[in-house]
């Protein structure tokens, strides 16, 4: 029995070629405990073209920012988990609003899993300028983060009633269709 030959195999897929240093469009500190959402965020970010910094809590991200600060090179945003052990992003975002002093007002962003009622409030209450619920669509991220670095002066922080939804509704069964009872 003749053995059939297998096709070659597909050449591996190169990645996208990085974006050089000087033609990236941001600092991004992205703030967050848990290193599969730091790992997703910073390839969004980067794949953005920004370049981004992470950290995994609320004191980390305030030595880097204060870092940044000392190098004359500050972040033009913040992506910031809200809940994290020791010092929250709540709290966080409190801390970074009292240690700006008269500087250009650095937008923190809320990218949390709570999405429940009061939750984008608490998030603007405590100082952050926008808000995602994760998971974030990227087009969602892409968009907000172009929003706030391009222009950031043009923005006002955001209260609840100009936001979108916090928990956009996924959509349910087709109508007059049960999502269990196959056709016959």
């Amino acid at each position: 029995m003749p053995l059939e030959a297998a096709a070659p195999p597909a050449p591996p897929v190169a990645p996208a070629a990085p974006i050089p240093a000087s033609s990236r469009r941001g600092r991004v500190l992205i703030v967050d405990d848990n290193p599969v959402n730091q790992l997703v965020a910073q390839r969004a970010v980067d794949r953005f073209g920004y370049t981004a910094e992470v950290v995994s809590g609320g004191r980390e991200a305030m030595a880097a920012i204060r870092e940044a600060a000392r190098q004359h090179a500050p972040f033009d945003a913040v992506l910031m988990d809200c809940q994290m052990p020791d010092m929250d992003g709540y709290q966080t975002a409190a801390a970074i609003r009292d240690w700006e002093t008269g500087t250009r007002r650095m937008p923190i962003i809320a990218l949390t899993a709570n999405c429940v009622e009061g939750d984008r409030e608490k998030c603007l209450d405590s100082g952050m300028d926008d808000y995602l619920a994760k998971p974030f669509r990227l087009a969602s991220l892409e968009s907000t983060l172009e929003r706030w670095v391009s222009n950031p002066a043009s923005f006002a922080p955001a209260d609840a009633a100009s936001l979108p939804p916090a928990c956009p509704k996924s959509p349910g069964p087709p109508s007059g269709r049960s999502p269990t009872r196959l056709p016959s």
